[in-house]
């Protein structure tokens, strides 16, 4: 293309009354900063982009990621890793509420709040029905939702999907018992239109059913959002991550060492040739699932653990059939792993290298496999101490630690990890 507009240029000069030395002088300019001034011009505006990007993301994350959810409402990979994220970094995301979501991602209080349309199975024209509706106001339960809602939606296959996400949670936060009464509701509704006195005579009797179990409620509203958003049972392990490079199963990609901290889901158990026993095994955390295979090396540690356990599987990622496996060369039980206690200690505002120097001393005296935290009075920021500056929790120690920090200063915390 420049050979091309070499000759258009130097003719244009010419007709200028440039000679024709200086307009080719010129033109070999332009042609030599083309291999390389595109480059250049690139790298200073994604540097740009870069820091402003960065700026927005450590000073206003809230709206960081809400933005970066809503360009991505299409792809669940990476809802769930910028919802992981934001959490980590102490943003709070909420599930989608009727009567505070808007279409998509939004901004509330400092949280995000998803959108109707983060919602797998609502159309655009029935997320904009609901908020049309909500222009007279809140809605005030689930029965006032569904008169003041058009007549075409009023369906369970259309509303099943609100009840798992949690949009009815403020009417009751038991979503069993609303999927389990909501035919009858509907039905209530449709016979007796808006004559409230009708639908009085009409309304039917609540039963109470028991709520979901938690990996049950995970199981619906993944189904529903595509993430899991109330938890799950591996967070209570997160420990775990400071001591260990765990990996979040959503950014695991082919042939790489990868250390994941993961709940068992379901294991395929079949035999070898040889007939030995070993097992395919579906795993899940926070960001999604990930197939892992258990050969007949690691299999009796494996036959040994119990159903739904959370567990940190070492081994290394392959691809087959185009699917990311996990080939795991240890399974450890999380239990065994975490520590039955931490020790934490407020430090003063004034302390200084010297106190620091007098603390870690007295910790090392005392070496043991309890972690040690450090909590900055005023700041609330708390540091983990070394592995080798863990202690054994006794008596003596915390003696020793409350003559230097004062009585109400140290805390030994015991582990308490309730499986679910």
């Amino acid at each position: 293309m420049l050979a091309d507009e070499q000759k258009r240029f130097i003719d244009g000069a010419l007709e200028k009354g440039f000679d024709r030395q200086t307009a080719e002088t010129v033109y070999a300019y332009i042609d030599r900063f083309a291999n390389y001034g595109f480059n250049r011009s690139h790298a200073v505006a994604y540097s740009m982009i870069a820091f402003w990007l960065a700026y927005l993301k450590v000073h206003y994350p809230a709206a960081f990621f809400t933005s970066l959810m809503n360009s991505s409402l299409s792809n669940t990979a990476k809802l769930r890793i910028y919802l992981q994220e934001a959490r980590e970094l102490k943003v709070r995301v909420v599930g989608p509420d009727i009567n505070s979501s808007q279409r998509y991602f939004s901004v509330n209080q400092d949280q995000i709040l998803f959108g109707l349309l983060s919602i797998k199975g609502v159309r655009r024209d029935f997320a904009g029905d609901i908020l049309t509706a909500r222009k007279n106001g809140p809605f005030k339960d689930l029965r006032d939702f569904l008169q003041r809602l058009d007549p075409k939606w009023l369906k369970t296959a259309t509303l099943a999907p609100l009840v798992d996400a949690g949009v009815f949670d403020r009417f009751d936060s038991n979503r069993a018992q609303v999927a389990f009464n909501l035919d009858e509701l509907i039905e209530s509704v449709k016979l007796s239109g808006n004559d409230v006195g009708l639908f009085e005579m009409l309304q039917p009797k609540l039963t109470k059913v028991d709520a979901w179990t938690l990996s049950e409620q995970l199981d619906r509203e993944q189904a529903a959002l595509g993430v899991y958003l109330s938890g799950h049972p591996v967070e209570k392990f997160n420990f775990l991550k400071q001591q260990y490079p765990i990996q979040a199963i959503a950014g695991l990609e082919a042939d790489q060492s990868v250390t994941i901290l993961a709940q068992i889901r379901h294991a395929k158990r079949i035999r070898t040739k040889k007939g030995q026993a070993m097992a395919f095994v579906d795993v899940q955390d926070q960001t999604g699932g990930a197939s892992v295979t258990i050969f007949p090396s690691l299999y009796p540690v494996f036959d040994q653990l119990p159903e739904d356990a959370i567990v940190m599987i070492q081994g290394k990622t392959e691809l087959r059939n185009d699917a990311l496996q996990v080939i795991a060369n240890s399974i450890q039980l999380a239990d065994a792993l975490m520590p039955s206690a931490r020790l934490f200690i407020q430090t003063p505002q004034d302390f200084d290298a010297s106190g620091q120097e007098t603390l870690l001393k007295t910790v090392q005296q005392y070496h043991g496999t309890i972690p040690v935290i450090t909590v900055a009075q005023g700041s609330r920021q708390g540091v983990l101490l070394a592995r080798q500056y863990w202690v054994d929790g006794s008596d003596l120690l915390l003696t020793a630690l409350k003559a230097q920090f004062g009585e109400n200063a140290v805390v030994l915390r015991p582990n308490q990890v309730v499986n679910q």
